[in-house]
């Protein structure tokens, strides 16, 4: 049985762009917030979306600096014949290993046209987002392939 391994990381313009969206959306709602004369009610929704936004940014600068830190080794996931590995999430550095004998079920979920690959194991869960992948073929053959891996399994 083949290994199959990909990058597993998010892609290079999400970064940038998302700091400059959120950034540009703190500036304008801030602004707006300062310069309000609708009333209190207005100013408070105005002012909290502008904080949100700018918390958005600092959530975007940590996942940089935390894939920077990171960097000096690339994030892959991988499919064994026995095991899959993954991060555990976006920003953590820990890499978690399930054992394809302990894998309980697969379960596909869609969000916003994303879709996610949830591996219930007798751990927990481990989630694989498709956007995380290079792009939908590697999604759809590691769960293609992980599935083949679990029938053999229980036929066995």
């Amino acid at each position: 049985m083949e290994t199959l391994s990909y990058p597993y990381e998010p892609k290079a313009w999400v970064i940038p762009g998302g700091i400059v969206f959120f950034g540009a959306a703190a500036f304008v709602l801030g602004r707006k917030a300062m310069t309000d004369d609708r009333g209190l009610i207005a100013t408070l929704f105005y002012g909290s979306a502008a904080a949100a936004s700018a918390a958005f940014v600092l959530f975007i600068v940590a996942a940089f600096f935390v894939g920077r830190k990171r960097s000096h080794r690339m994030t892959l996931l991988t499919l064994s014949a026995t095991e899959i590995s993954a991060p555990k999430s976006l920003l953590s550095r820990d890499i978690t290993v399930v054992r394809i004998d302990d894998i309980t079920r697969l379960g596909i979920r869609i969000m916003k046209k994303r879709r996610f690959l949830y591996i219930y194991h007798s751990k927990g869960k481990l989630m694989i987002n498709e956007a995380l992948l290079p792009n939908s073929s590697a999604f759809d053959r590691v769960y293609s392939t992980l599935s083949d891996r679990l029938a053999a399994r229980s036929r066995s």
